[in-house]
């Protein structure tokens, strides 16, 4: 991207949004002053053409408790596939 004014312009047009609705650590972000539920992002959101990946919880491997996740030890990486795709480690 160079820096031609209108690029300039789009650039500056982002950062004051930004500056406007960002987080801070003490005070949330500008906002509607409500929560619109109705327009909320989709969290199982679907792609067309995308095949679906039913994840299987292993009850025999319940993995790392929450506290482990931060105690360690860390856990040794493993393939990205459906068998630990859902799986702390």
């Amino acid at each position: 991207m160079s820096d031609t004014p209108a690029n300039t312009d789009h650039l500056a047009v982002v950062l004051r949004y930004h500056q406007r609705t960002k987080h801070y650590m003490d005070r949330y972000s500008r906002s509607l002053g409500f929560t619109d539920w109705a327009n909320q992002p989709d969290p199982f959101r679907r792609f067309e053409g995308a095949p679906l990946l039913r994840l299987v919880h292993s009850v025999d491997d319940p993995g790392p408790t929450y506290d482990e996740l931060f105690d360690g030890p860390w856990a040794e990486p493993v393939p990205n596939q459906a068998s630990s795709i859902n799986k702390s480690s």
